[in-house]
């Protein structure tokens, strides 16, 4: 038997690209926290957002910061999904509203602003049990109901 027919193959280079870093997307999220904080601030300030709308962000807001969640923030990542979720959820109701040019008015990141709520939708769509989505989507929704103002 030959020796050399039983000697792995030495693996071929792999190119130099390395995964993303935590770190870099910890710096990323922390960037926009801030951001969307402010984004908020200003529209709940603006007077063509209807009062409904801003009252709904407001709420959204304190919920976010009360300990008291649909998912406990102690369960990783789901736990601050559905906290995210309504943010985003009252957002697109307001842009409904508004037009997606009263969100980028404000919103003064280098991501598109409505790309990212999509994507905090879809992400939603995928991890959180559908019982906590529908329960967000109705809470929106029957404020929606009321007219703007």
């Amino acid at each position: 038997m030959n020796d050399e027919a039983a000697q792995p193959t030495p693996a071929e280079p792999t190119p130099n690209v390395s995964p993303p870093r935590d770190d870099e997307a910890l710096r990323k999220l922390l960037l926009f926290l801030p951001r969307l904080a402010k984004l908020v601030a200003q529209l709940v300030v603006d007077s063509e957002v209807a009062t409904t709308d801003k009252l709904l962000l407001g709420a959204a807001i304190l919920y976010v910061a009360s300990p008291l969640d649909i998912l406990p923030d102690i369960i990783p990542m789901v736990g601050q999904l559905d906290d995210i979720y309504l943010v985003a959820m009252c957002l697109l109701r307001l842009m409904n509203h508004s037009g997606e040019a009263k969100l980028r008015q404000y919103w003064d990141g280098p991501e598109d602003i409505v790309a990212v709520l999509g994507k905090v939708t879809d992400f939603a769509t995928r991890y959180l049990p559908s019982g906590v989505r529908t329960q967000v989507r109705n809470w929106v929704e029957v404020r929606s109901n009321e007219p703007p103002g």
